[in-house]
């Protein structure tokens, strides 16, 4: 194990760092307590690892030397939890509690059977496994370490692919966690690397484990990254359940789109399915179908959707400076202040005063 005095400073450094980001994050008040326990637990079983790094003494883990292993069972614990952490970010659901268990697996048989033989036998209390057994039990467990951060990853990039496109389709606002692209692609790049440098390993006579230590740091300072974006972008942490998209001909969404651009009839504060339906001519569970699946979201949604991008064209028009936020959400097509307050929350994840408040146009009140 490497070791040094500057060694133990970054490694307490680093234990508090995680402390700190842990403890702030469970503070939080959100609703998203699923998301918040997944990525403390991993922030904190990282800390954990780094302040028993930090204190190593010799002599103890020369008795127990089949604990000396241990702390690297987390390398098998970090994938599933980014991964369960990004589909309670998401309000995606996760595996049953049987097949939940399933995921921890490799970290459960790490513990007592590949930790404890290896050890055991490296440091020679046993001996009934050869040099090559044991290195290539080493090798075992750096592979399917890279092997299940690697999948994890992508598993977790393919639900943020398909839940920002969702999002795209039903908010003009931009993605709230925009930061998770860049994160997903320097774990990916981080693997790579990981990957190279362990194949080059294999073609070694005698293995260096250096870059294996480097490659643990910076998988400590990636998932910290994550700890701090979420900490001080907290919204995210109140993103919406979004329905997943079926494809629809592309010429029955344009049809629809269309009529609603060049008509407005969610003008009409009381325009009901089956109106929009036969000025379509289409039926009206033809119309529902569509609604539900090419655009995600009900027939009151929609139309509160193509309402709220109505009143954020007409705030903007300086020709409008006279009017206040109620004469807007009536000619937008709501029949009341409160349906456009809730609406406008849902379509935009804001609040009209915190949407407009850095608009350069004018500012009428908003409360």
């Amino acid at each position: 194990m490497l070791q040094s005095h500057w060694l133990d400073i970054l490694l307490t450094v680093g234990s508090a760092q995680g402390v700190f980001i842990s403890v702030v994050l469970w503070q939080k008040q959100l609703s998203n307590r699923q998301a918040i326990r997944y990525l403390v637990l991993l922030i904190g079983m990282m800390s954990a690892i780094m302040l028993m790094r930090a204190t190593y003494q010799p002599g103890f883990f020369q008795k127990f030397v089949e604990i000396i292993m241990l702390p690297d069972a987390i390398l098998f614990l970090i994938g599933p939890f980014l991964y369960f952490f990004v589909r309670s970010l998401l309000q995606l659901p996760l595996p049953g509690k049987p097949r939940r268990y399933w995921h921890y697996l490799p970290a459960i048989l790490h513990m007592p059977f590949l930790n404890i033989i290896l050890a055991l036998n490296y440091y020679k209390v046993w001996s009934f496994l050869e040099n090559w057994h044991v290195q290539w039990g080493f090798f075992l467990i750096e592979g399917g370490a890279i092997t299940s951060l690697g999948i994890y990853l992508w598993l977790g990039f393919m639900d943020v692919r398909k839940y920002r496109e969702a999002w795209e389709r039903q908010f003009s606002t931009p993605f709230p966690a925009r930061f998770l692209r860049p994160f997903f692609g320097v774990g990916f790049l981080f693997v790579a690397a990981w990957a190279v440098s362990f194949l080059h390993n294999l073609t070694l006579d005698t293995p260096n484990y250096l870059v294996y230590a480097i490659m643990w740091f910076l998988l400590v300072g990636y998932v910290f990254y994550l700890g701090y974006q979420v900490m001080l972008k907290p919204e995210v942490l109140e993103l919406p359940s979004l329905r997943v998209f079926v494809e629809m001909p592309v010429s029955t969404q344009e049809k629809v789109e269309r009529y609603m651009r060049e008509h407005k009839p969610f003008l009409e504060p009381e325009l009901k399915i089956g109106y929009l339906a036969q000025a379509l001519g289409m039926p009206k569970h033809e119309l529902s179908r569509v609604l539900n699946h090419a655009f995600g979201q009900n027939f009151f949604d929609y139309l509160n959707a193509w309402r709220i991008r109505e009143f954020i064209a007409l705030r903007k028009d300086p020709r409008n400076t006279h009017l206040n936020i109620s004469d807007l959400a009536f000619q937008s097509g709501f029949n009341s202040r409160t349906a456009f307050n809730r609406a406008f929350r849902k379509e935009t994840g804001r609040t009209p005063s915190e949407y407009f408040q850095n608009l350069p146009l004018h500012k009428p009140e908003l409360s």
